[in-house]
């Protein structure tokens, strides 16, 4: 037990020092504004001492979620291993991390990180892959999924278009710790960045590439806390997420609104998304691996008692 709280211990410093962002320079959300938003929590304690991540319903059981928000790094064997998904939990359905009615909890039964993601290419300035998804264990019934881009919305990509990113944490841009974390959802409108401005001006040690988007202002931004969440535009009032909140640098200050933050860039994985759906479209619920793990356990038990 010991050992793995130690694992999570430095799961959470990993997580805040290569890539949790949290919200600056926004405005509260109302109950209901942004049905698609997920907060992902560590289980073992209150909601909004424990949400780590965020993430967006794709449809009523998967949702979609940054991979560093479900690796952890082993520093002993340099490798990046799976956090177990029995240690998380998704809430939905309320923006108010201190208020769990009107919410629900539904376990999490798979995750599926893109395999190209590892803490070694982060370190090293190429944090490609950067996006995961989440089976749950059961449909939700509070939430509505947010609508995936087709080839008909590259121009949501291009820079200066308005987006828009949501989050729960820290409204003050000069601080890492969780004292300024917001136990209360907030959004933030940005325009997207040309990417060679984003590269030469924030990044020059950091590969920015095609499967990234740039996004940002002076005083508004994705900031410490908020990996996971989405990027989105709205396209004849439907939301069309564009992009899922990765990294940024803390090299200059703010932390935050210093420089650019980076997004995964959801088209370049659609295909990814969907195949990796598809190939789990018949994954069991909760009540049916249950009911498959008591029956195990009964024909075990009856078989030694005949012994």
């Amino acid at each position: 037990m010991n050992n793995v709280l130690s694992l999570l211990g430095l799961f959470f410093l990993l997580v805040s020092v290569y890539g949790e962002k949290r919200i600056v320079g926004g405005s509260l959300a109302t109950q209901g504004q942004f049905p698609f938003q997920v907060a992902l929590v560590i289980k073992g304690g209150a909601i909004k001492d424990k949400q780590y991540c965020a993430g967006s319903l794709i449809n009523d059981r998967w949702v979609l979620t940054a991979a560093h928000c479900l690796k952890e790094f082993d520093e002993e064997t340099g490798e990046t291993n799976l956090i177990p998904v029995s240690y998380i939990y998704a809430f939905i359905g309320q923006t108010d991390l201190t208020a769990s009615g009107g919410g629900e909890i539904i376990n999490v039964i798979r995750s599926f990180p893109h395999p190209d993601w590892t803490y070694q290419n982060n370190l090293n300035g190429r944090p490609i892959g950067d996006i995961a998804l989440i089976a749950l264990s059961r449909p939700v019934t509070k939430g509505t999924p947010i609508n995936l881009p087709t080839e008909q919305d590259s121009y949501l990509e291009t820079p200066s278009e308005s987006v828009r990113v949501i989050g729960w944490g820290s409204t003050n841009p000069y601080s890492n710790d969780t004292s300024s974390k917001s136990d209360y959802l907030r959004y933030v409108d940005i325009p997207i960045v040309n990417q060679v401005i984003c590269q030469t001006a924030a990044y020059p040690n950091f590969r920015v590439d095609s499967t990234h988007i740039c996004a940002g202002t002076k005083g508004k931004d994705s900031c410490q806390g908020d990996s996971g969440g989405p990027l989105f535009a709205n396209k004849n009032g439907v939301d069309i997420q564009v992009g899922v909140v990765s990294t940024g640098t803390s090299v200059k200050q703010p932390l935050c609104t210093g420089v650019y933050g980076v997004y995964t860039r959801v088209s370049s994985y659609v295909d990814w998304i969907n195949s990796t759906l598809a190939a789990n479209e018949n994954l069991p619920s909760s009540s049916h691996q249950n009911r498959a793990n008591f029956f195990v356990m009964f024909a075990l038990m009856l078989f030694i008692n005949l012994l």
